[in-house]
């Protein structure tokens, strides 16, 4: 018997899942589709709200098509597959891993609970906060049509986190995939790490040469914290701001972070159009 079926035998049989119990809440049309505020069973004890965006059928524009108590996920930019480190197949999100808790990640088997609420319902804006179970970690998510704002409003004094996304440009890995950031302006395979601190404005682009569009990622404040990217095993996309190979540098709130969609792949074009997210980030404080 190998190793690992002696530790699956161990474990036992594992938990059987609860019905989702899927709740709708309201719905609204817009140009484009409907917007469904939704909720449903995360366990016994909790209940999760996501907002549910459905496209019309044809042609589909750019869109931020979901909501799931963290940053919107994309029909283009989707779906991570599974791998040892990386179990599964789930959206292209934005986690946070921070010291003192293992909060505020798409929920799976690390994840520790928190509470997430519904603070705002507007056309053009929803607000959840979500508070950690040991009451030391506090976030909110801004979500707009063009896209997210992340914000961290609540740390322990004395611990640091990193701000990571996951993620497969054009919906898959691929070596001619690109990134680049506001200092490297011309596009780097996949296969090139990035190292070091991005400076201002601190946001990196991921894209793919048969698509032009990007997904752009912001640090609204500048830092000196080293920003890590690496493909993780030719199946996905890692990338940490505020984060060294296992170290985490971010060490004060608030810190607000975006994730968007723009229809360029042109440096200068996505340093312009970033002030627009930074006047919405503005309004939230």
């Amino acid at each position: 018997m190998t190793t690992r079926m002696q530790v699956l035998r161990l474990l036992g049989e594992p938990p059987v899942r609860g019905p989702l119990d899927l709740a709708v809440r309201s719905e609204a049309t817009f140009q484009g589709g409907r917007r469904l505020l939704i909720d449903y069973a995360g366990d016994e004890d909790e209940r999760i709200p996501a907002y549910l965006l459905i496209p019309e059928a044809g042609p589909r524009p750019a869109t931020l098509r979901g909501a799931y108590a963290g940053p919107p996920v994309s029909e283009n930019l989707f779906a991570r597959p599974p791998s040892p480190q990386a179990p599964g197949r789930y959206p292209a999100v934005l986690a946070v891993h921070q010291q003192a808790g293992n909060y505020f990640h798409p929920k799976n088997q690390n994840t520790e609970p928190s509470k997430h609420t519904i603070e705002r319902v507007e056309p053009d804006r929803v607000t959840i906060s979500a508070l950690s179970s040991n009451g030391l970690w506090a976030c909110t998510y801004d979500f707009f049509a063009t896209h997210c704002t992340f914000t961290m409003t609540r740390m322990p004094a004395d611990k640091k986190y990193w701000v990571l996304y996951e993620g497969t440009p054009g919906g898959q890995y691929d070596d001619d995939d690109w990134w680049m950031t506001s200092a490297v302006n011309t596009p780097q395979p996949m296969t090139v790490n990035h190292e070091g601190d991005i400076p201002a404005p601190e946001w990196i682009a991921f894209g793919d040469p048969r698509l032009n569009r990007t997904l752009v990622l912001w640090h609204h404040e500048d830092d000196a914290f080293p920003d890590h990217f690496y493909q993780m095993e030719r199946k996905m996309t890692v990338f940490g701001f505020g984060r060294k190979k296992t170290q985490k540098f971010l060490d004060n709130v608030p810190q607000h972070f975006s994730i968007g969609f723009l229809e360029t792949t042109n440096p200068a074009a996505i340093s312009r159009a970033l002030p627009e997210w930074d006047k919405i980030k503005i309004k939230t404080q």
